[in-house]
């Protein structure tokens, strides 16, 4: 698929418009002809008839070409619209099958600016060729043909005129992508910067490095400002050039159109009609000039769009194969992985466990050990560089995506909350719930005890990434939702942190409770895993050791060291 595929279901909009556009020019070219006859033939001999059944015509011209015009403006306007939202609804569904580790290869600022820029690029792109693709040529190539017709002369010094122009317009075509190229490519890198700098403005200003970020910002803002004159330096002289030579042209047809009027060779009509043909041509060089800077524009836009959808995107089947009776809900069998795919260089490596139905094992390990990725490979949101994940018996990537979602949730330590209500948070995973249940769910995260303080109870609004909440209360809500409904499994990485002691011990009850669930509680905290059947220990991406909790304070120094040292800071 490519940025142009979903135009495809416009086709016959897209050749007719540029069919009713030459309708409309050809009446234009005509205009001048007839302007030429009502002078020669109507003024010149005071036959007034003429002159008004001419002028007639020409209003004619004028009502029929106005509604090609209207009809092409229409038709220009409607597809371009309908192909701009099909266009960002094929980048958001390609979006949807691609995994966290593509996401951030690719660069999660630059996508954002295919859905805003690029794309916006390409739907204009696609408005001016519909009204302008056909116009421009037809207009100039037909008015040269056309002086021609009137006399050879101005035809050769018209045709010499065009050369020259249309060297300095492929001159600008061919210099102008790579250039719009890097413009949006400094897009993305203030776009990045930004981002950076909105995520982390509490460190920002924690640190007093305000003033630094604001130069850094000002460095990338300042490049983007010269490729920018750049193009417009470029740009700049494609309409003088343009229009010097036209002028150019001008100057020597009425000059030799003089001479040839006193020799009788040229009539007044014909100079008149060739000046007309140079006023189109000018008319049409500034639409072309404006073509060309859009479908510059369009093409560069293009490119970065395609790059995008030709990500490999994750494929899975819609139906799943049958349950294997007895076998695990979860195996690792030898998983490595690595962020950049590199198997020289893996954050995971040798992983081989099984997790039974209804169990509750934790991770536990030092910063980078791996276990939030083991966290996010047993939810496919990450996937294996080596050796196999099955659930239930069956590869994981076997799974079709709703069944997968359907038994396994995950409950993040960064929560993910959406402008809207608390009740449109809530439901996310399970649209046929009803509020008697909702706040059921909460009173077991602990939510309840804010939300039941609003008037608006449930219809609370919520602000863009739940910034008009503390953290312990975005992630008490987030929890809500892992007690909506059932699940086979519930991954829940670090959801806790944010929570007082008590308060987290008052969670975790409420969670063993859940019967038939397999629990994956990822942790840096032992008190948070000392009810688990089984907790695995990581460091540097191995398993070091497994076993409960009172086995692994005798057996593994390393969990005995985590423990030690958050009993001593209680």
């Amino acid at each position: 698929m490519n940025a142009f595929t979903p135009l495809k279901k416009y086709r016959t909009k897209v050749i007719i418009a540029p069919l009713f556009k030459a309708v409309e020019c050809t009446f234009e070219l005509l205009t001048p002809f007839v302007v030429r006859y009502i002078i020669d033939e109507g003024i010149a001999s005071s036959d007034w008839k003429l002159v008004i059944w001419l002028s007639l015509a020409l209003f004619g011209f004028a009502i029929v070409g106005f509604g090609c015009t209207m009809i092409t403006q229409y038709l220009a306007s409607r597809v371009s619209s309908d192909y701009g939202y099909d266009l960002k609804r094929a980048m958001y569904d390609k979006e949807q099958t691609l995994g966290e580790a593509q996401l951030e290869k690719f660069g999660k600022d630059k996508i954002l600016n295919l859905f805003s820029s690029d794309s916006y690029n390409i739907q204009t792109g696609v408005a001016m060729g519909m009204r302008l693709l056909i116009r421009s040529p037809f207009i100039i190539i037909g008015s040269m043909v056309l002086s021609f017709v009137i006399h050879w002369v101005a035809g050769i010094i018209f045709s010499v005129a065009l050369v020259l122009i249309v060297i300095v317009q492929l001159t600008v075509v061919y210099l102008s992508p790579r250039k719009y190229a890097s413009i949006q490519g400094g897009l993305d890198e203030m776009a990045s910067r930004a981002s950076d700098t909105f995520s982390g403005f509490r460190p920002i200003r924690a640190y007093d490095r305000e003033k630094e970020e604001v130069n850094a910002f000002d460095s990338k803002s300042e490049n983007y400002r010269k490729r920018n004159v750049s193009l417009g330096a470029l740009n700049a002289f494609l309409n003088p050039l343009s229009i010097f030579f036209l002028f150019l042209g001008l100057v020597l047809i009425i000059y030799f159109g003089n001479l040839y009027v006193h020799e009788g060779v040229l009539t007044t009509g014909e100079i008149v009609s060739l000046m007309g043909y140079i006023t189109a041509t000018l008319a049409s060089l500034t639409m072309f000039s404006r073509l060309v800077n859009s479908l510059n524009k369009a093409f560069a836009s293009k490119k970065r769009v395609d790059s995008f959808f030709a990500l490999e995107g994750d494929s899975y089947p819609k139906q799943s194969e049958g349950i294997i009776e007895g076998a695990p809900l979860i195996e690792f069998k030898d998983v490595g992985f690595a962020y950049d795919g590199d198997l020289d260089h893996l954050c995971l490596d040798g992983i081989s466990l099984k997790i039974m139905p209804g169990e509750k094992v934790g991770f536990i390990g030092g910063t980078g050990s791996g276990k939030s990725t083991m966290a996010f490979l047993i939810e496919r949101l990450l996937h294996p560089t080596k050796g196999e994940i099955f659930f239930e018996g069956r590869n994981l990537n076997s799974l079709s995506e709703e069944e997968l979602r359907r038994k396994s949730g995950i409950v993040l330590q960064k929560p993910a909350l959406y402008k809207g209500t608390i009740r449109d948070n809530l439901i996310i995973g399970k649209k046929d719930v009803d509020d008697d249940e909702l706040v059921q769910a909460m009173k077991k995260s602990l939510a309840y005890e804010f939300v039941s303080k609003y008037q608006d109870g449930l219809n609370h609004p919520i602000s863009e990434g739940g910034a008009n909440l503390s953290g312990g209360q975005k992630q008490r809500l987030q929890l809500s939702r892992a007690f909506i409904g059932h699940k086979d499994v519930l991954v829940l990485d670090d959801c806790l942190s944010a929570l007082d002691y008590l308060s987290e011990k008052k969670v975790r009850e409420n969670l063993s409770k859940m019967e038939g669930t397999a629990l994956i509680m990822v942790s840096q905290r032992t008190s948070s895993l000392i009810g688990c059947d089984r907790i695995y220990v990581f460091d540097d991406g191995h398993i070091v050791a497994e076993g409960k909790h009172d086995e692994l304070l005798k057996s593994c120094l390393l969990y005995k060291e985590i423990y030690d040292t958050q009993r001593a800071a209680i």
